[in-house]
């Protein structure tokens, strides 16, 4: 696991150590992940649509737990990732989501490339 000082509400656990690129606040990563609530069931999964999720980190592409716990990471890793309702969506309810959840990713780091402006 990373020695960096995680925010409140945010555990990581790195389940295979990848051997690549590190991924770096900037940086454009290319990620499968699955996405659980915390009793379970599935909310989420890029392995089902076939299209990974690619982000800038720290530019909000996604919620602050999800980017914070990706941050750290290196090519060809595994981490689970639990994030609490404040470092995701809070008190509303998205596609499904509902309010005051804490979510658990499973997340594969698949690519690391420099920022890519192009996606905002």
């Amino acid at each position: 696991m990373s020695l960096r000082k995680l925010p409140s509400g945010l555990r990581i656990k790195d389940l295979t150590l990848g051997t690549g690129s590190l991924a770096t606040r900037g940086s454009l990563v290319t990620i499968h992940y699955r996405c659980y609530l915390n009793h379970g069931d599935s909310c989420g999964n890029s392995y089902d649509t076939g299209q990974p999720l690619r982000m800038v980190l720290g530019r909000r592409h996604a919620i602050a737990g999800f980017e914070y716990g990706v941050e750290g990471m290196k090519v060809g890793g595994l981490r689970s990732i639990v994030v609490s309702p404040h470092l995701a969506y809070r008190d509303q309810t998205v596609s499904g989501i509902p309010a005051n959840a804490a979510l658990r990713f499973e997340v594969e780091l698949n690519d690391v490339e420099d920022d890519d402006s192009s996606l905002g």
